[in-house]
């Protein structure tokens, strides 16, 4: 989404077409792992913990790399790739960060349902605080390996959830082990009064906002809005043709150089697949989303 609110596919861009070249002389250079389009997650993961990597992409460094949470805390070992220079500076927020943090989506009730107000009732109970916390992170006081917490109190003696010291477990894998999602919310104001923050997300924290939101110079990114049926199950379907098309020609164009035959084809074949109705719907409801 440009500043004029228009919505645009980058991968018509010059920019991306300069960037997979640039990426491909990284790959020729042997910079990028030979696996890295194929392997799976577990041989990723492997690698990193033998330290072969210089670079690597993931939510949490402890996932990847052998690393202490001390060590990342204190900023001693791994530190974050910055945005790249090219004719500018600039990283594009994610939709969820950048906007309001809302996710729709994280339940429904549906017409199959008996007693329709008895589910709701049990939904908003997922909005109590020490609930909320539970339902994102993980639970407390479980005879297993995973409990993420511990029941404290804070200043005032009162109930607050804190985050248990892991060890060598990565976070994220002790959350995805025992949290629910479903529908929550988690305040700024419930930081220290019905829950701690976590040293994973704060150091976390602290990248974003040194090292990458001064970086960020787009005054928008393409918000959640709500499309009628129709258009969710075409978007739907043009979205799972469209990447693929775009994906097949990143991978191969990185690995084996492209030219600029193989570009004009590219872009041939994102409008065979009906990206320009991708893009009218996405700008009708921008449009109204702007209104």
């Amino acid at each position: 989404m440009t500043d004029d609110g228009k919505v645009v596919c980058v991968a018509n861009s010059e920019g991306f077409k300069k960037g997979t070249e640039w990426l491909h002389n990284l790959y020729a250079e042997g910079l990028i792992d030979p696996e890295a389009f194929t392997q799976e997650w577990s041989t990723y993961v492997a690698k990193g913990k033998s330290g072969r990597y210089g670079v690597l992409f993931s939510w949490d460094v402890a996932n990847i790399a052998q690393v202490t949470m001390d060590d990342l805390i204190a900023g001693k070992s791994w530190v974050p790739l910055p945005a790249l220079k090219a004719d500018m500076v600039n990283i594009t927020p994610q939709t969820g960060s950048f906007t309001s943090g809302f996710q729709r989506g994280r339940c429904v009730i549906t017409a199959a349902a008996k007693n329709p107000a008895l589910i709701a009732t049990w939904l908003d109970k997922m909005y109590d605080p020490i609930q909320s916390a539970q339902n994102n992170w993980g639970t407390y006081g479980e005879d297993d390996d995973f409990d993420i917490f511990e029941m404290s109190t804070n200043a005032q003696g009162e109930p607050m959830l804190k985050h248990k010291w892991l060890g060598d477990a990565s976070p994220v894998e002790v959350r995805e082990a025992e949290s629910v999602n479903g529908p929550l919310a988690i305040l700024d104001s419930y930081y220290d009064v019905y829950v701690t923050c976590p040293d994973d997300a704060q150091y976390r924290l602290n990248w974003i906002k040194d090292v990458y939101t001064p970086d960020m110079n787009f005054k928008y990114c393409y918000p959640n809005v709500f499309m009628n049926t129709d258009d969710t199950t075409t978007v739907s379907n043009l979205m799972a043709d469209i990447m693929k098309c775009i994906n097949t020609f990143k991978s191969n164009s990185i690995m084996n150089g492209f030219t600029d035959a193989d570009w004009d084809q590219l872009q041939s074949d994102l409008d065979a697949y009906g990206l320009q109705q991708f893009l009218e719907i996405h700008q009708k409801y921008l449009d109204a989303y702007l209104a």
